[in-house]
């Protein structure tokens, strides 16, 4: 069962974004980020302080600067907390209460194995401890100058009883969601086994260019913000079984590594596997609800799977009944 505590007082609706049950919503402040990192399972956690996981550049001048503190995070800590997000944005509150088995079910750990709840614990406990600044440059100013988008910890604080799981996040936390925010498939990511496929299937969604168009990162930046603590040969290894990973499951296209493995070169594949249809669907939803055209194609939107036929006959409905116009 999941429900929300909200004091009288509050008229204020809590919304981080707008996506399906079916996914999750990832920030580019997290996905660009090696906040959540690429660790090897029973390898030491490095603590942290002020450490800069993130600057990311546009024509050589900053855009962002990511500064974190705390425990070294991983992608089991990520789905965590994707899934404490997900419910708050559902529940229209920054205090989560839901059972425990039941929030195991939700990331994948419901084989009734006596540790789970202890990973939680653990979990709960890194994120409560991770401080993050996000500081972005506007209107000019210097990222170093720049007032800070988000500075907090992940979670506020948690409780584990018999009564199930209570987390509070952070009232500011939708400023983390007010950039690009990708959508994430959550049955994917479940499946997904490897840390860096789970890394890989967040960053390449967070791309903004069009489906099929090739992308270019240089792998050593990418073994940078990934976090990943392996020498770059290895790295290099790892990337190639990881990105073959998100190919068979539908999220690229094609992908190769250049210029003596320098470079990775990769193309989205158009299925929506990687969240580019949900942030598409979710933007058609707002378009039908403003010309009152909502009913019939919003609930095909929201209940049934979400495949390329059904966008084209979603685009020839919306074409001959609301816009007069092809939206491709």
């Amino acid at each position: 069962m999941i429900s929300n505590e909200q004091s009288p007082d509050d008229s204020t609706e809590y919304k981080l974004g707008e996506w399906l049950h079916d996914r999750r919503g990832l920030p580019k402040y997290i996905s660009n980020s090696a906040i959540f990192r690429v660790i090897k399972k029973g390898a030491k956690r490095e603590p942290l302080w002020r450490e800069p996981v993130a600057v990311r550049e546009r024509r050589g001048v900053p855009d962002f600067e990511v500064l974190m503190s705390g425990i070294e995070l991983c992608q089991n800590d990520c789905g965590i907390w994707l899934e404490l997000c997900h419910l708050a944005n559902q529940s229209n509150s920054e205090v989560i209460n839901i059972g425990v088995r039941e929030f195991l079910r939700r990331i994948g750990r419901d084989d009734d194995s006596g540790g789970n709840i202890g990973v939680l614990r653990t979990s709960l406990e890194r994120l409560q401890c991770a401080q993050i600044q996000v500081r972005c440059a506007t209107n000019n100013k210097a990222v170093t100058c720049a007032s800070n988008i988000y500075a907090s910890s992940l979670i506020l604080r948690y409780s584990i009883t018999q009564n199930g799981l209570t987390a509070h996040l952070d009232s500011n936390l939708g400023n983390l969601f007010s950039g690009y925010v990708s959508h994430i498939s959550h049955d994917l990511r479940l499946n997904l086994k490897t840390d860096l496929a789970k890394f890989l299937l967040g960053f390449v969604s967070s791309d903004k260019s069009s489906v099929g168009s090739p992308n270019y990162v240089r792998i050593e930046n990418l073994r940078k913000i990934s976090g990943s603590r392996a020498e770059a040969p290895n790295f290099v290894k790892m990337l190639r079984r990881a990105l073959k990973k998100l190919v068979d499951a539908g999220v690229l296209k094609k992908w190769s590594l250049k210029h003596k493995n320098t470079v990775l070169e990769y193309a989205l594949a158009p299925s929506g596997a990687h969240g580019k249809t949900g942030w598409h669907r979710d933007s058609v939803q707002r378009r039908l609800r403003k010309e009152g055209k909502a009913n019939a194609l919003h609930q095909l939107a929201l209940n049934k799977g979400w495949t390329p036929e059904k966008e084209r006959e979603l685009n020839n409905k919306l074409e001959s009944e609301v816009f007069g116009r092809n939206m491709a």
